[in-house]
């Protein structure tokens, strides 16, 4: 919930900026967080650990989780963006967690993305 809950900052500070200049890159970054907010939509469906393609799936969309953020990390702490330095500091906590949970997935240490 909170992923999806952030993923409206970027939405409305990429919207009016698109608004003011008209640059492309505006476009692409709004698109990049609006498939982040469809995917991370939350939902009150619950699947177990037999349901295979939900688990392929669910490591695909964090994989996806964590790529939107590293790339909004990169936009805003290394590319002269405009944007206030610390939501790019959020966008590497939600990597960041996103990674935890992938690597404790992976492990087999019983995190999972469906609970």
């Amino acid at each position: 919930m909170g992923l999806f809950c952030f993923s409206f900052i970027p939405l409305i500070g990429e919207g009016s900026a698109y608004c003011a200049d008209k640059a492309p890159i505006h476009v692409m970054v709004f698109f990049m967080f609006l498939t982040q907010l469809v995917l991370a939509l939350p939902n009150k469906i619950a699947y177990g650990q037999d349901n295979e393609a939900a688990t392929k799936l669910s490591a695909k969309i964090a994989l996806a989780f964590l790529l939107i953020n590293v790339a909004g990390a990169i936009f805003v702490l290394c590319l002269n963006s405009g944007v206030a330095v610390q939501f790019g500091y959020y966008h590497v906590v939600f990597a960041l967690a996103v990674l935890y949970l992938m690597l404790k997935r992976m492990s087999g240490s019983g995190a999972s993305w469906m609970q």
